[in-house]
């Protein structure tokens, strides 16, 4: 089963050495049912039908 999280993608240039860096942040909803034992959020997950 694919799944897709949904999230932005960034890259920028460091002040201090002019790297390049590469992050990414996912975005987090309420959890479900599951998940809700042991966290308070969850990524948002995107399902097969969602294009």
């Amino acid at each position: 089963m694919s799944q897709l999280f949904s999230g932005c993608p960034i890259r920028y240039r460091a002040t201090s050495d002019d790297s390049k860096v590469h992050t990414y942040t996912i975005i987090a909803t309420l959890p479900n049912e599951l998940v809700s034992e042991i966290h308070d959020r969850m990524p948002v997950i995107f399902g097969r039908k969602i294009r």
